[in-house]
């Protein structure tokens, strides 16, 4: 019996990932104590902005291209990123929030 491949059939689908934020500078500036960092405000940082990362991933592509743009320019405008303001961006504009269907009208 012959191997069927089915995979030749399916249509080719580009999705758009939510824009790659580097957090790093942000979580610094947030965990500055004034003397030091503080490690337990820099690792909460970086979980809350992985969550607001993997919220955005399933539903970024579903925005449309308008706001997409518009989100991505005003989360980075003043160099340091935050998928969080990303996402509040998105939610303002119409993104379901975590848990809810993922789709648009």
């Amino acid at each position: 019996m012959r191997p069927v491949v089915l995979l030749a059939f399916l249509p080719a689908v580009a999705l758009t990932a939510p824009p790659e934020v580097d957090v790093g500078g942000l979580c610094r500036d947030l965990a500055w104590t004034g003397e030091s960092v503080s490690a337990t405000i820099l690792s909460e940082c970086r979980r809350w902005e992985a969550q607001a990362q993997a919220d955005l991933a399933p539903v970024w592509d579903a925005l449309p291209s308008g706001i997409r743009r518009h989100c991505g320019r005003i989360t980075s405008a003043n160099g340091t990123g935050s998928y969080k303001a990303l996402a509040m961006c998105a939610r303002a504009a119409g993104m379901p929030g975590p848990g809810a269907p993922h789709s648009f009208p």
